[in-house]
């Protein structure tokens, strides 16, 4: 500074300057900008309701089977949801529903790879694409 004072000052955002010399005041004055941005911003962010539904499928092969497990990120199973299987070209192999423990299975029609997409409910999605290592 140039009036030869040994402090430095700081400009805040909002307010007056804020030197080395402040007090509890201004602490709590940058506390208080920070509650108040950070609440900003979480109210300001846009939330997805899908984010809280997400679903999932997962399969795998035992002998000449496949079975499949559906679910929702909340843990919730996706019971009575629509299950196409479908070959490498994107030919629709078969269709079925899950259980009401969202699981199915079918016995391997083809070799793998094949790709498993769930339809549940509300327009939820979900693939998983089924390779032989």
């Amino acid at each position: 500074m140039q009036d030869g004072s040994t402090h430095k000052s700081v400009k805040l955002f909002l307010g007056e300057p804020l030197t080395a010399k402040s007090g509890k005041k201004e602490t709590m004055r940058i506390g208080g900008l920070f509650f108040v941005a950070a609440a900003l911003l979480v109210c300001l962010l846009p939330v997805n309701p899908v984010w809280a539904h997400k679903v999932h499928v997962f399969a795998w092969v035992e002998g000449d089977k496949v079975y499949t497990e559906s679910y929702f990120s909340d843990g919730n199973k996706a019971a009575h949801s629509r299950i196409e299987v479908f070959d490498s070209y994107g030919k629709l192999l078969l269709a079925g529903k899950t259980d009401g423990e969202g699981k199915f299975s079918f016995k391997l029609l083809a070799s793998p790879p094949l790709r498993i997409v769930l339809n549940a409910s509300e327009g939820h999605t979900a693939e998983f694409n089924l390779t032989v290592e």
